[in-house]
């Protein structure tokens, strides 16, 4: 039974134009127990825990009957206007000012982009039922529904109908939400416990709803029992008003001030025929805009001058500026009602470096996330968990559903602070580069100086040429024909270096060889080649010249010269390529040659041979020439057995050539020696030094001894002609 009208009349006229609304369903929970602080009582039991105590002797205890009631819409603009209704509301979106300031809040929240994450990422049935959800949602147009339900900003509240329907999916029978329909608010009302009605014409506390079923988003409130919320339209009324009125009195303004009224006089007496067609004159000259008076009311006479028609103008102090000022004084006020602060949607004067754009970005990129947390918080707690609750059990966490605001990174401010970066000598890695920039990129590959005959490329002469930037050797510049020692080889790329790298790590290598240095070797020839000459198959780019080793095949890690580690492979195109280049006259210390990449130095305290190869791709650049960086006195290894045996054999020839001129120059020596103790003295140094000067005096000696030791120095330089002199040793 409704309550009383005469009732609720005086209830309403105590409140005195205070909220209407009331709390939800309690019972009167009877006299309170204060706690003492030597008794601090305990929790309420049974029903006692439903009930609220800040509203249990408000004056609104009349009976459940009126809670049944549809409460009133407590806005002081309806209840002002003597409107019951929203569609007062409805006509003020008819302002462009306030339809274009609801739109830009709307669509700084639509144009996030929205995310469904599980309530609990380590239960399957979570990460399922998240699923599930983002694909209805999908179907639903998510984008649609939180365009119509934000428009719950500006009435105050929003009501949503979910359509189900039992469907198959993933190989389940599921509550499918179909659609999701936002229908009129202006259908609906709140009871006075906050219960969701259906107006009708025929009941006045209208329909109940079915459960379940509707999502109603209450926004602007002061409190949580103001059922209708408060909308924006409710600031934006009265400037919306006042500029509408300002309106009508500036057209009026511009009509008077703008254009003169054409007077037309007509003479005394006149009948109402001649007064019309005095005033069709005056329309003609005053488009619409036009007066007639009688003659004799102008100056005082009736002279036939006076009967001409003339012109005229209203004159004032002030002008129309003060019209618009006050027009814009009520859009801003709009704009700062809807979007937070007038500049967001208006021409404002920043100034240079007044950072007014910055701080009006950042107020409304706050409200768009505070709209959008609000508008998501509400609808978490309808569809999400009621299809978790019957899809997947009551033990499931529902998802969340939020729309994502983090702005990505602008990447041209990013490039310019690595460009500053390294300026001061620092690099992104590989991973951070890509992290920050996507794939897509490559590095460029590093510029070669151009060739300049005789020259090297840091200006020394062009025989240094190899060993003045041992960092890059590829420039080195010679002559053709002049040969040099040669070193090939081809670095294994970043991505396969890195999956190499860590495979050896978690086999428990130790000294690992860090991933720029990873290579395999195809050339190490100290014996001098005309590089001109040599086969150049492999030479090039990275686009054209790179070796791709399939995954798979005969791979086996093990140890390799001195405490080395490798990893071997098989590869036809690396032997292939050896070979072809020993058979044009390069030579290799390791015979037969074995490709293989270093990945580690030192011993090794894990078994070599219990540890599975890396069977990954392996993908190499191109071929790098380099002549060979040795110390020259290690050259001799270059000889054959052959060539050693014909030195030794010269040495022994030369020696026995100079035997005879030696043993006669010793022997004058010791004739001098033998003279100058014959009495029995002895010889000083300055004697002894006496002694080989005479004995050099001896005629033919000195020149004999000279011509045999300038044989070596002749070699030496026949050896520098040949190009082999630093093979020579010391």
């Amino acid at each position: 039974m409704a309550l009383a009208p005469t009732l609720l009349t005086r209830a309403l006229s105590a409140l005195s134009g205070a909220n209407t609304t009331a709390i939800a369903a309690r019972q009167d929970p009877g006299p309170i127990r204060q706690a003492s602080p030597a008794d601090p009582g305990k929790p309420l039991k049974g029903g006692d825990l439903q009930t609220m105590f800040s509203r249990a002797y408000d004056g609104f205890a009349v009976g459940a009957q009126w809670l049944e009631q549809l409460a009133v819409n407590d806005d002081s603009v309806l209840r002002r206007e003597g409107r019951i209704d929203l569609q007062l509301f409805d006509a003020l979106l008819d302002d462009d000012v306030a339809k274009t300031a609801m739109d830009q809040r709307i669509l700084a929240v639509l144009e996030q982009p929205w995310v469904v994450e599980p309530g609990n990422a380590d239960d399957p049935r979570s990460v399922q039922a998240a699923d599930d959800l983002r694909d209805m949602m999908n179907q639903v147009g998510w984008d649609r529904v939180t365009s119509l339900m934000m428009f719950a900003k500006w009435y105050g509240y929003g009501v949503a109908e979910g359509i189900y329907e039992m469907r198959q999916h993933n190989g389940r029978t599921i509550v499918w939400l179909r659609d999701i329909v936002v229908p009129n608010r202006i259908w609906f009302a709140f009871t006075n416990a906050g219960e969701l009605r259906m107006r009708t014409p025929t009941d006045t506390d209208g329909v109940a709803v079915p459960p379940n079923r509707f999502w109603t988003w209450r926004t602007g409130g002061t409190h949580d029992f103001a059922h209708y919320g408060t909308g924006l339209a409710h600031w934006c009324y009265w400037p919306i008003w006042f500029k509408r009125n300002a309106l009508q009195f500036w057209a009026l303004y511009l009509e008077k001030y703008g254009q003169p009224t054409a007077v037309v006089p007509f003479l005394p007496g006149a009948d109402d025929e001649a007064v019309g067609k005095a005033l069709d004159v005056g329309r003609a000259i005053g488009n619409d805009s036009a007066v007639a008076i009688p003659a004799n009311q102008l100056a005082g006479g009736t002279t036939g001058d006076w009967l001409k028609p003339f012109l005229l103008e209203a004159t004032r102090s002030g002008g129309a500026d003060s019209y618009q000022q006050f027009q814009e004084a009520m859009n801003d006020a709009i704009r700062g009602a809807v979007r937070g602060q007038p500049g967001t949607s208006s021409r404002m004067s920043t100034g240079l470096g007044s950072g007014q754009s910055d701080i009006q970005e950042g107020v409304a990129d706050t409200q768009s996330k505070a709209d959008s947390d609000e508008f998501h918080e509400s609808f978490n707690r309808t569809f999400p968990a009621w299809l978790t609750l019957w899809n997947h059990g009551p033990d499931v966490a529902p998802p969340t559903v939020y729309r994502n605001f983090d702005k990505a990174e602008d990447l041209g401010s990013t490039a310019e602070r690595d460009t500053k970066l390294d300026a001061m000598g620092w690099e992104r890695t590989d991973d951070s580069f890509k992290e920050t920039y996507g794939d897509g990129y490559q590095r460029k590959p590093e510029p070669v100086p151009p060739v300049v005959p005789g020259v090297g490329h840091n200006g020394g002469p062009a025989l240094d040429a190899a060993n003045d930037n041992p960092d890059d050797r590829r420039a080195a510049v010679f002559a053709a024909g002049d040969p040099r020692s040669l070193y090939i080889s081809r670095k294994l790329l970043p991505a396969s270096a890195k999956a190499l790298r860590a495979h050896a790590e978690a086999a428990g290598l130790v000294g690992l060889v860090d991933v720029d240095d990873m290579h395999v070797t195809v050339c190490y020839s100290r014996t001098p080649v005309d590089w001109f000459a040599m086969p150049q198959s492999g030479w090039g780019s990275e686009e054209d010249g790179g070796l791709r080793i399939r995954p798979g095949g005969p791979r086996v890690f093990e140890a390799f010269g001195d405490q080395s580690t490798v990893l071997m492979i098989a590869s036809d195109a690396l032997t292939w390529r050896a070979e072809d280049l020993k058979m044009a006259g390069a030579s290799y210390d390791q015979d037969p040659y074995r490709p293989h990449v270093t990945v580690a130095k030192g011993p090794q305290t894990v078994d070599l041979a219990a540890i599975e190869p890396f069977t990954g791709v392996l993908l190499f650049g191109p071929e790098v020439w380099e002549p060979l960086d040795t110390d020259p006195r290690d050259g001799i290894t270059a000889f054959s057995a052959a060539d050693l045996d014909q030195v030794d054999r010269l040495t022994a020839e030369l020696a026995a050539d100079m035997d005879p001129e030696v043993s006669a120059f010793g022997a004058a020596i010791a004739d001098r020696i033998a003279r100058f103790t014959a009495d029995g003295g002895t010889v000083s140094r300055e004697g002894l030094r006496l002694a080989m000067l005479e004995a050099l005096d001896r005629p033919g000696s000195t020149d004999a001894i000279a011509k045999r030791l300038a044989l070596p120095f002749a070699a030496e330089r026949a050896a520098e002609a040949a190009g082999v002199a630093d093979q020579l040793g010391e």
